[in-house]
């Protein structure tokens, strides 16, 4: 098990955005995650980076396993492309791999 959800939810500005995602993925698994703007793609994603606490539930994720997330908003400055901002990610350990 890489990651797991139990019964997460969240809200923003005291509005459920939506409640009871559970789910579970395992090594070599791979995932899409879709939908229409406004119903919770980043928040869920941002919960499982560890970025925001959810509003209830549980993640766990495995011994070891580093989540990496780059935000949608690009705090930059100067000449910086979205290549070099990308590889700068995580301390460079992007550009490392």
């Amino acid at each position: 098990m890489l990651l797991e959800l139990r019964d997460v939810a969240a809200e923003v500005s005291g509005r459920d955005l939506f409640a009871g995602v559970t789910g579970r993925l395992d090594s070599g698994q791979r995932i899409a995650l879709t939908g229409p703007n406004g119903i919770g793609k980043t928040t869920l994603l941002r919960i499982i980076a560890g970025v925001i606490e959810p509003a209830a539930g549980d993640v766990s994720v495995s011994r070891g396993l580093r989540v990496g997330y780059l935000r949608q908003e690009l705090d930059v400055e100067g000449t910086v492309t979205l290549w070099q901002y990308a590889l700068g990610a995580g301390d460079g350990e992007i550009a490392k791999l």
